[in-house]
C-alpha cells in the first residue's frame, strides 16, 4: 500500500527542485507537471484499493472536489484537491 509522500506544496523548494529525492519521482517542478498531464483519472474505489489516506489528510479534504490520478509511468499515485489547488503524492 501506498502511503503519502508529500504535496506540490512541500515538495519543491524556491528554485524548483524536488527535496524530497527519495522518494518522490520528480526531479523538478516542470517534472511534475508533465506527470500531472500524463496522469489517468482513477475510480476513488481503485485509488483507495492502492493507497492510504491518513485522517489528516482525509480531514483537509473533507467536502472538497477531488481527483484521483495515477501517473502510471511513474506509479504515482495523486490526490487532487481542486477547491485548495493541492496535489498529494504517495507511494512506497
Amino acid at each position: 500500500m501506498r502511503r503519502l509522500i508529500g504535496t506540490c506544496i512541500n515538495s519543491f523548494d524556491e528554485d524548483g527542485y524536488c527535496v524530497i529525492t527519495d522518494r518522490l519521482p520528480y526531479r523538478t517542478v516542470t517534472d511534475f507537471a508533465a506527470g500531472d498531464e500524463r496522469a489517468e483519472s482513477v475510480s476513488e474505489k481503485n485509488f483507495r484499493r492502492e493507497v492510504i489516506i491518513s485522517l489528516d489528510v482525509e480531514d483537509l479534504i473533507s467536502g472538497h472536489a477531488i481527483h484521483y490520478l495515477w501517473d502510471r509511468a511513474k506509479d504515482l499515485y495523486m490526490l487532487y484537491d481542486s477547491d485548495d489547488d493541492i496535489h498529494y503524492f504517495f507511494g512506497v
